[in-house]
């Protein structure tokens, strides 16, 4: 009887040894990691590049325009790199820490910005909250983050700005938005550009290299979203038949994203839009 005992403690320690460094989290009521997770958009218009996305130096898959894509990341440092045919050829590198994190990311064939950067999402919504703590907002009520109001206002502003434009397949140029975020500014041209890339109405978007490079050859500034003729001018060089520009202003509550059209030939003011940010 005495062996019996003893053989079926010895079974029973063994078991629990087995299982302990898997139900450690759970035994004192922690929750196991969810990791981190990225999402590449890319948003430019050039049709005839595949961009190929590198994590850490290796090959995580391609983009085309208008696609997102999903990947998960174990926690730590990380690189992300946009190339083309290869590693070597690539464009900026965006280094982030993954911290049970999601990354946001934006991509063009020349470019490559980290839009946002949130906790992942947990299970027990009382996880997020400090012993005691009272939440700020019930569970279960969705609240819009910055970029889903950024989103919002840029869809809305285009929507507005282009609505004017009856036929279909008219050239557009996307030329500029002004503001003082540099990166702010990029991300909502990119979008537009999206947009009008996208649009029902099949726009036939110009590639905006083609600006860049008569900007370089005649010396001609970025034009602003005031200067009227130099935006009529630029895209009558590129023979579209209208052109978008935006800008960004104001303080605060006050900030204010605004995107008109104008008709290249006439110069008149096709559509005008101001979205709350």
């Amino acid at each position: 009887m005495i062996k019996k005992n003893r053989a079926v403690k010895t079974a029973f320690l063994c078991l629990f040894l087995a299982v302990l460094p898997y139900g450690t989290f759970s035994l004192f009521g922690a929750s196991k990691s969810k990791g981190s997770e990225i999402i590449v958009r890319r948003v430019d218009s050039n049709q005839l590049i595949r961009l190929r996305l590198y994590l850490d130096g290796k090959s995580i898959g391609t983009l085309k325009v208008g696609n997102t894509m999903n990947y998960k990341v174990k926690n730590g440092y990380h690189t992300l790199r946009v190339g083309f045919d290869d590693y070597y050829r690539s464009t900026e590198v965006a280094q982030f820490t993954a911290n049970n994190s999601v990354h946001v990311f934006s991509v063009t064939d020349t470019s490559i910005v980290l839009v946002n950067e949130e906790p992942a999402a947990v299970d027990n919504f009382s996880q997020l909250m400090p012993q005691g703590a009272a939440p700020a907002v019930e569970p279960g009520i969705e609240v819009e983050s910055e970029t889903t109001i950024i989103d919002n206002a840029v869809r809305a502003a285009f929507d507005k700005s282009t609505k004017p434009i009856r036929k279909r397949g008219r050239k557009i140029a996307v030329i500029n938005v002004d503001g003082d975020n540099i990166h702010e500014s990029n991300f909502v041209l990119e979008e537009l550009t999206f947009l009008a890339v996208n649009s029902p109405k099949k726009f036939l978007v110009i590639d905006r290299r083609l600006f860049d490079a008569y900007r370089a050859k005649n010396s001609i500034g970025v034009p602003s979203y005031e200067n009227d003729f130099l935006l009529r001018y630029l895209g009558s060089l590129v023979e579209a038949d209208y052109v978008l520009t935006g800008r960004i202003d104001g303080p605060g509550d006050l900030r204010r994203l605004r995107v008109k059209c104008l008709d290249v030939d006439t110069g008149a003011l096709v559509g005008d839009s101001s979205e709350k940010l």
